[in-house]
């Protein structure tokens, strides 16, 4: 009697013959038939693996040199969270999640971080080596989710077209965004799961797919819309599709209820805030242009082979197409693009990481309409690999002509060396004055000094004289162009310019209890740029002043005093500062509103 796929996947389980290595081909093949074979013609196993090492090998022959790197930017921020409150309360204690982020929840990061703690300790190449590794696996499942619908040649070349991209190439060097590709890797895992459960029309696989899903909405908030897409893919009859999407469904309602616990309700949809601007017309306008600036599509040989892309997938939509794949298409482009409108103003490549693996599909299609209209000849196999190649072509080039990535090798090894002097160093009672880098990543690094290391209290950091703690200093060090320089402390201690003392600056910021958003309002100035620092009782860092918008919002809680500083910077050249001013909770009545008032007139 024949074995059902139960059948077998209990055989592989349970059967201790299975584990004879000789068998290992009986494993492969059980997925193989389960994941990836369609057709009774379809190519072995083997085929599959050879074409998988084609993106592969891309990836390593970019990308092998990234263990060199150093944390950088929010790295000991996240390590410090997983070692100081550990992996799990991240996941369920909201007044510990809000110490990283009260906008944003993405703990997956945390569960990253602390398991790369644990096997590597404080040594960063570790923790690139698991980024590298995690980035294999999701081009992986990539590949198979691909390989459902394409053939394995076409499914490399669209993957290889995607490592070798902007947006790939600054992911893979940048350990904070690697909740971005492993929650690809997870939603890859779960469409799969959808897909079997509707071909072999058998809820449990969706049940499967939605516990990946589960996983893959606490890597990165732009994987929750899969729940949404799932019932539009064109495959079988919506009903059908609709009910496998059911388990999907209920993880989104979970997720909305587990976020709104974690953020509180009144933060579900506040993202970043206001802190870095809103978007405007001109952002929206200029987007497009933005984004062939940012993926390196400069030249008109790339332009003419986009334009060729195009054209052979619009000519497979309009003639193979019905109204199910125009629909979806025209959801998965929405869900992709509108989260990507409200960081505008910071626009950046790791934003475009999720659109560009979706405009994956563009490719393939482009490419299997190829062999279509040529009616799978010679020549229609070597138009694919020259398309393909040349799309690769573009993509490599891009990479190595990005000014940003270029000036990413430069900013690692600044981070390495002033990273290895804070840690390592004997700093104590020392004052180190840079322009680089930012106090969230200087200030987990003096504790990891103090509560990993074990070492004397590390170096007082210093971005701004006018507003740094100068008292028990015995030695100073400068930091500029990546080298630390020995300097006079007398040099230090005499009267520092601040600025124009006498300029008309007004400060307005409240607290609302309600919403839990600090609003502000400087003035009075419509030209020039504004800043805020936090100004700490004890921390070792100071004067790392931050750009926001002269009115806007942002979640905060206030529980204790918040002092700060206000510095703004003319479009003339001058500047000036605030006083150090405070906003002070209402302990006696929690429901009203805090309000702060400052203003200086010349």
């Amino acid at each position: 009697m024949r074995r059902t796929s139960a059948g077998r996947l209990k055989s592989i389980c349970y059967d201790t013959n299975y584990l004879n290595p000789l068998n290992i081909r009986v494993v492969i093949n059980y997925f193989y038939t389960t994941f990836l074979r369609k057709k009774s013609k379809n190519p072995s196993p083997l085929v599959y693996s050879a074409f998988l090492a084609l993106p592969v090998s891309i990836f390593w022959v970019l990308y092998y040199k990234v263990p060199k790197a150093w944390w950088v930017f929010d790295d000991t921020a996240h390590l410090k969270g997983a070692i100081e409150h550990g992996i799990l309360p991240h996941f369920y204690q909201p007044h510990i999640w809000k110490l990283i982020s009260p906008a944003n929840l993405t703990p997956w990061l945390q569960l990253s971080y602390g398991l790369d703690f644990y096997f590597f300790g404080l040594y960063p190449s570790g923790f690139y080596y698991h980024h590298l590794f995690a980035f294999s696996l999701t081009i992986l499942f990539g590949y198979i989710a691909l390989c459902r619908f394409f053939s394995p040649l076409i499914s490399a070349l669209s993957l290889s077209i995607f490592v070798a991209s902007v947006p790939c190439a600054t992911i893979v060097q940048l350990l904070m965004t690697r909740h971005y590709l492993e929650g690809l890797a997870l939603s890859c895992i779960a469409f799969l799961f959808y897909i079997n459960a509707v071909d072999k029309r058998k809820i449990l696989w969706s049940c499967l797919g939605s516990i990946f899903y589960l996983l893959a909405v606490t890597t990165k908030e732009i994987y929750v819309p899969l729940a949404v897409i799932l019932p539009f893919f064109p495959i079988d009859n919506v009903w059908r599709r609709i009910k496998m999407s059911l388990p999907f469904i209920l993880v989104l309602a979970f997720y909305v209820f587990w976020r709104a616990y974690m953020l509180g309700f009144e933060n579900l949809f506040t993202g970043y805030g206001d802190i870095y601007g809103k978007p405007d017309w001109e952002d929206f306008v200029n987007f497009p242009f933005r984004v062939a600036e940012i993926m390196g599509w400069h030249a008109p040989w790339q332009w003419i082979v986009l334009t060729l892309v195009m054209i052979s997938f619009l000519g497979y939509m309009i003639r193979v197409s019905s109204m199910n794949k125009w629909i979806w298409m025209l959801v998965v482009g929405s869900v992709t693009i509108l989260p990507v409108m409200p960081v505008l103003p910071i626009l950046s490549p790791r934003y475009l990481f999720l659109p560009f693996f979706l405009s994956v599909i563009i490719f393939a299609i482009a490419l299997k309409n190829i062999i279509i209209v040529c009616k799978k000849s010679n020549l229609s196999y070597i138009a694919v690999a020259s398309l393909g190649l040349l799309l690769l072509m573009s993509g490599i080039k891009s990479v190595q002509a990005s000014l940003l990535l270029k000036q990413m090798k430069t900013t690692m090894n600044h981070y390495r060396t002033i990273g290895e002097f804070i840690l390592y160093g004997e700093t104590d009672n020392t004052l180190l004055i840079t322009s680089f880098g930012s106090g969230w990543y200087y200030g987990p690094l003096l504790w990891l000094r103090e509560h990993v290391l074990n070492k004397e209290q590390g170096a007082t950091i210093c971005n701004d004289l006018c507003v740094c703690k100068k008292e028990d200093i015995k030695s100073a060090y400068h930091f500029e162009n990546g080298v630390i320089q020995r300097i006079d402390i007398a040099k230090i201690n005499k009267k520092t310019s601040c600025g124009n003392t006498t300029a008309d600056l007004i400060v307005d910021m409240y607290f609302s209890p309600d919403s839990k958003n600090i609003h502000w309002k400087f003035g009075p100035y419509k030209e020039g740029r504004y800043f805020f620092v936090e100004i700490p009782e004890k921390k070792n860092v100071h004067g790392f002043f931050s750009p926001v918008p002269s009115s806007g919002k942002f979640p905060h809680e206030l529980s204790k005093e918040l002092n700060f500083v206000i510095k703004y910077f003319s479009p003339d050249g001058w500047y000036t500062y605030s006083s150090v001013l405070t906003l002070r909770p209402n302990k006696e009545q929690k429901e009203t509103n805090v309000n702060l008032h400052w203003e200086r007139e010349s």
